[in-house]
């Protein structure tokens, strides 16, 4: 895939350590403007995971970072960071490939996430996460 031309906004590096190192935030949302640059859209402190799927745009993608907190069959809590690329079905062919022209720029920022390629609901069900998440160690 060619890459797009789209740059990544300064400030997002030190939102995604805030989620890394610090666990400030629950998830951030990041959006494409202007076709030129990818901007943090939205951070959220406190969520579950049913109420972060729900804010998810039905027609537009997005490229979501999330502080996923499970437990292992064994009792043992673990986390891992999630990388999220949201492009439903149903969104604009240009934005779609605009997004997936542009997720490397993205992902170079972001060290040590487990990356989920979601085009609709189903794939980003919890049950589905889970085994993704315990499938990568």
């Amino acid at each position: 895939v060619m890459a797009s031309g789209v740059t990544v906004d300064a400030s997002l590096k030190d939102d995604f350590n805030a989620i890394k190192l610090g666990h400030k935030y629950a998830y951030m949302v990041f959006k494409i403007e202007g076709e030129s640059q990818i901007k943090t859209e939205r951070v959220a402190e406190n969520s579950t995971y049913e109420e972060f799927i729900g804010t998810l745009p039905p027609n537009e993608c997005r490229y979501v970072v999330y502080d996923y907190k499970y437990t292992l069959d064994d009792g043992a809590k673990r986390e891992k960071l999630l990388f999220i690329h949201w492009a439903p079905d149903s969104a604009k062919i240009r934005d779609k490939m605009l997004y997936a022209s542009s997720k490397d720029a993205i992902k170079k920022e972001l060290k040590g996430v487990v990356e989920i390629q979601a085009n609709d609901m189903s794939e980003v069900d919890e049950a589905a996460i889970k085994e993704k998440v315990k499938a990568s160690g």
